[in-house]
């Protein structure tokens, strides 16, 4: 997240490079975070606070990332879906247009992120945290969201 928003805020460093660079960086942070995790449960080194912390942090990854998208690569989108049109609307209201349609998935996203972690807070305090820790599911769709931040990165 460090090198993409370098990247988007400074035109000097704003490159195809540079970008590439940003979406191997997160790669990288979701092979190790998957790693760290698959080697864990080989070694039998699990922990509680391993297993609260380690959603955690793959929420927060991904979260940044989509924001940081949402806050720089919305205007890209913009201009890209002004170049490809044949209508005659304003510039405005195609980079207001991409705004909304990276804004709204973002925000959805995120808000389920932090409904789904204090679900489970307000759970282990019951004392019911089996009933909401992480599934096969859950880490599916966190695959598929890291895949998909890694691309459009």
């Amino acid at each position: 997240a460090v090198f993409y928003a370098l990247s988007t805020f400074s035109t000097t460093y704003n490159t195809t490079a540079m970008r590439s660079l940003c979406s191997l960086t997160f790669a990288a942070a979701c092979v190790t975070d998957f790693l760290d995790g698959y080697l864990a449960r080989v070694l039998n080194a699990t922990s509680q606070f391993g297993a609260f912390l380690d959603p955690v942090a793959d929420k927060l990854m991904v979260s940044t990332a989509l924001i940081l998208l949402t806050a720089t690569g919305s205007t890209d989108l913009g201009v890209s879906l002004l170049s490809l049109s044949d209508f005659a609307f304003s510039a405005d209201a195609f980079v207001s247009l991409a705004i909304a349609c990276v804004a709204a998935p973002t925000a959805v996203i995120t808000l389920r992120e932090i409904a789904v972690s204090a679900l489970r807070e307000w759970m282990a305090k019951r004392g019911l945290q089996d009933v909401v820790k992480v599934g096969f599911w859950g880490k599916c769709k966190t695959t598929v969201q890291m895949i998909a931040v890694t691309l459009m990165l």
